[in-house]
């Protein structure tokens, strides 16, 4: 059923971005009627994605720099609130946390593979949690959390992509680890999933952009969803630890040389690309889309057009021609209906960690 929805969903978004971009172009013309909401008595703020950091003068003058303590009373704040009753983060300090993380991630705007070293803390032991799916399940990451501790400088965290739509609390999961990877600056990552996606967002199945303006309004909800745009663009598509691990969201390609094609992708868009025409486009559909599979070779995905799962060759070629070892993903809820899940000869490994997945699936979460 996740894979029916999705695949609706999927091809439900590329007409409505297809639509979205034949009106911009349309409006754009000179003497092109304007298309407007005759019920709405004043003017509706235009979400716009940028690339690029926000103006001093657009921010208004609010201060980026975010403390740790700030994070900490945030956090308290929310493991205090009953699930589901919770007031919403204040907008101010939720737009602070999104400014600072943009301009953290601005400086690394050009790497679409991150690297990632184990935190070298003064305990002799240091390890990295690998935290796959929330999709808003807000009561997961602080479980998490409450079970393993915080991020420190002997812990990393990376969460391995789609923390947004289908719940309801991605925006405070957001503003948590956006705010301590600027707060704890190494000891948290965020890799892109393919629900970091303007045009998921939308979709009947996602709700992140309508979960940003039922909390903040319009104007202030708008604002924060266009901020979070922007950050999507930012996030790296996958991170390499030690340099034998390869975490990435949804798997592998079927383009040769994947690390030469996703390292050269350059600057990024918030909407990933309905109809890629490169290489890298396609790298970049595939290793947010893909899922593994016990076939050899490329196969169809289920998930809807140009979508595929690959096999365990594809994943032992990979491998042998970079030098890793392990390929950690997440995006699909393990057939074993557990959090982890190993396959290809032990060198892939499932994580997701949202729990009892959209309130029917009754899988375990796991890290």
């Amino acid at each position: 059923l996740e894979g029916v929805e999705e695949a609706r969903s999927l091809k439900q978004a590329k007409v409505a971005g297809r639509l979205r971009v034949q009106l911009q172009h349309a409006s754009g013309k000179a003497g092109a009627p304007v298309v407007t909401d005759e019920a709405s008595k004043g003017p509706k703020p235009k979400l716009r994605v940028r690339l690029g950091r926000v103006s001093d003068a657009e921010r208004k003058g609010a201060a980026t720099g975010i403390a740790d303590e700030g994070m900490l009373g945030a956090l308290a704040d929310l493991c205090s609130a009953k699930p589901d009753t919770a007031a919403p983060l204040p907008a101010a300090f939720v737009t602070r946390v999104l400014a600072a993380a943009e301009e953290q991630l601005w400086t690394r705007r050009h790497e679409a593979v991150a690297e990632l070293k184990l935190p070298r803390g003064e305990e002799q032991r240091s390890r990295v949690v690998v935290v796959g799916d929330l999709h808003g399940q807000l009561q997961d990451l602080l479980w998490i959390f409450h079970k393993h501790g915080l991020p420190s400088s002997s812990q990393a965290y990376l969460l391995n992509g789609d923390v947004a739509d289908r719940g309801q609390h991605a925006i405070e999961i957001y503003t948590l680890v956006l705010g301590l990877m600027v707060a704890r600056p190494g000891c948290i990552l965020l890799n892109r999933g393919n629900h970091e996606d303007e045009m998921m967002n939308h979709g009947p199945v996602g709700g992140f952009y309508n979960e940003c303006l039922s909390k903040y309004g319009r104007a202030e909800g708008g604002q924060i969803y266009d901020a979070m745009k922007r950050v999507f663009a930012l996030l790296p598509l996958a991170t390499i630890l030690e340099e034998s691990v390869f975490l990435v969201h949804g798997g592998l390609s079927r383009c040769p040389h994947l690390l030469r094609l996703l390292r050269s992708l350059g600057s990024r868009s918030a909407s990933l690309p309905s109809d890629p025409h490169t290489a890298q486009e396609q790298a970049m559909i595939d290793v947010l889309w893909s899922d593994p599979s016990e076939v050899p070779g490329i196969q169809p995905s289920s998930r809807g057009s140009n979508l595929v799962r690959f096999g365990p060759d594809v994943t032992s070629t990979f491998l042998r021609e970079t030098g890793l070892g392990l390929v950690v993903r997440s995006h699909e809820v393990p057939p074993n209906n557990d959090g982890i899940y190993v396959m290809h000869e032990n060198r892939l490994v499932t994580v997701f960690s949202a729990s009892n997945y959209m309130g029917t699936t009754g899988n375990q979460g796991a890290v």
